[in-house]
């Protein structure tokens, strides 16, 4: 098959497999390079060159017509070195694309892998920092916690960590200590200062004989939770203090203990 140049039409002689679908060609006159397609491929014996005076025999058979030898037509020499060291280059160029493509994507693969790595590590990093976060507030502010979320006590008794209330803004008001005969009557009230629930402490009575301490006994309010700004009342009934009141007992003090309560769920 024949193919010409566009831009300085030397025809050359090529295979139509080395063209096949199409590819790049180069010039070996003036370096032109363009893209050869089977379309642009000729059959020898339709073209003859203008360059040189061909001399065309018109003796005529009864219906064919001779046509020139294609070793009559005037060539020069053929592209088939060129056709090769374009298509090796090609596939030169190929290889290489092919391996930067490879790089590329492993290069990839290999940040994604790292991002997916860093998300981990900050993931269990956030877990961390939240379990520790959550667990400095669950113990050191149990008392908050159980105040407003009783169910939560469940928690605390399932490993045994000690319940205490916090005694800071919370105060005894209207305490009171009446012997009626042999019976001990203590009440009082518990007021919460704070604008946060607390829980109610327990209150020590102690019984006094000039300064020296006769009885020591314990009373709680009657409910487990103070409101903000609220109060929490305290009762109790001692029955046969008669024992105790023939010591001449002259004094009762009420103080707020931070001892270790044992809650009730409700």
């Amino acid at each position: 098959m024949l193919l010409a140049c566009p831009k300085c039409n030397t025809v050359f002689r090529v295979q139509r497999t080395a063209i096949g679908s199409g590819r790049k060609v180069n010039c070996g006159v003036c370096k032109n390079i363009w893209v050869a397609n089977p379309e642009n491929l000729i059959e020898e014996k339709k073209v003859f060159s203008k360059s040189e005076n061909y001399e065309i025999d018109k003796s005529f058979s009864k219906n064919t017509l001779d046509s020139p030898k294609p070793k009559d037509i005037p060539l020069k020499q053929p592209l088939k070195e060129n056709v090769k060291s374009d298509e090796n280059k090609t596939l030169i160029s190929k290889e290489i694309n092919r391996e930067s493509e490879f790089n590329q994507k492993k290069n990839e693969i290999k940040i994604k892998r790292k991002n997916f790595q860093n998300v981990i590590l900050w993931f269990l990093f956030g877990i961390f920092l939240s379990t520790c976060i959550f667990g400095y507030i669950g113990f050191y502010h149990r008392n908050y916690i159980i105040a407003y979320f009783p169910k939560s006590l469940e928690i605390y008794k399932l490993v045994n960590v000690e319940v205490n209330p916090n005694l800071k803004n919370l105060e005894i008001n209207d305490f009171s200590a009446e012997l009626d005969d042999d019976i001990l009557i203590i009440k009082g009230k518990i007021i919460n200062n704070s604008f946060l629930r607390q829980l109610s402490p327990k209150i020590e009575i102690t019984a006094y004989n000039n300064n020296e301490i006769i009885s020591v006994f314990k009373v709680l309010g009657e409910n487990q939770v103070i409101g903000s700004k609220s109060l929490n009342h305290f009762r109790s009934e001692i029955f046969d203090f008669d024992n105790n009141s023939n010591q001449n007992i002259n004094e009762f003090r009420a103080i707020m203990t931070n001892e270790r309560l044992v809650l009730e769920a409700w």
